[in-house]
């Protein structure tokens, strides 16, 4: 399981950072979310493929992962085409290293999101279906559900001219409430939780690495201030 998820970690930040190459190249942000939506396809078909005979569980997971990520990728690619451009770039698109953070983060917020996923994909046995299996399918579906109402509504907002300074003000406060935070937003995340229950085993081992993660950060983030 342990090279599974390396594996699947090197190719999600290698994705994004070949990526950042390109879009630090053309200084644009126009194919961000359709990267990040493209990752998450690629993982999850990378991780169940490599299961000889994948079972129930597997399958239907990352049918919902793919549905979600097709889904979310179509509707934000679409709406920043529409748009021109998405203006919590406007500073960064012309600094490489600071760029480099922004698609960094959303290998972060990928892993972390579709982390259940992959644990469920690189598992060998094949249990029978339990009850926590149907909670978590269900709790996926409201959460899809939610999500698309809630993207449908606000491009109408977005689309009455009368709503231009409360659009403002959303984007005013996009960087504390946005999809690419993480550690704030998975707890609130329907489908991220839909499946702990199928992994709620693995949690303390992977508990066990966190004050390692942890204790790299300040490392790191003292590092961008000189970019």
């Amino acid at each position: 399981m342990g090279n599974s998820l390396v594996k699947a970690a090197a190719l999600d930040f290698g994705i994004q950072w070949v990526c950042w190459a390109f879009a630090a190249a053309l200084q644009t942000e126009k194919f961000y979310d359709l990267a990040g939506s493209g990752t998450f396809v690629i993982l999850t078909l990378v991780t169940l493929n490599e299961n000889v005979t994948a079972h129930i569980r597997q399958k239907v997971n990352s049918g919902m992962v793919v549905t979600y990520a097709l889904r979310l990728g179509i509707y934000l690619f679409s709406r920043i085409l529409k748009d021109g451009g998405d203006r919590r770039f406007n500073v960064v698109r012309t600094k490489p290293g600071l760029f480099w953070v922004y698609w960094t983060i959303q290998g972060v917020w990928i892993l972390s999101t579709l982390l259940p996923t992959l644990i469920v994909n690189t598992k060998k046995d094949n249990s029978r279906l339990q009850t926590r299996d149907y909670i978590g399918w269900s709790l996926w579906g409201l959460g899809f559900l939610m999500e698309m109402v809630a993207d449908f509504q606000k491009s109408q907002f977005r689309s009455d001219p009368q709503n231009a300074v409360s659009t403002l003000i959303m984007d005013l406060i996009s960087p504390i409430c946005n999809k690419n935070r993480p550690f704030l937003l998975a707890p609130f995340i329907p489908q991220w939780w839909s499946f702990i229950p199928q992994w709620w085993s693995f949690i303390p081992q992977w508990w066990s690495f966190i004050p390692q993660w942890w204790s790299f950060i300040p490392q790191w983030w003292s590092f961008i201030p000189q970019w």
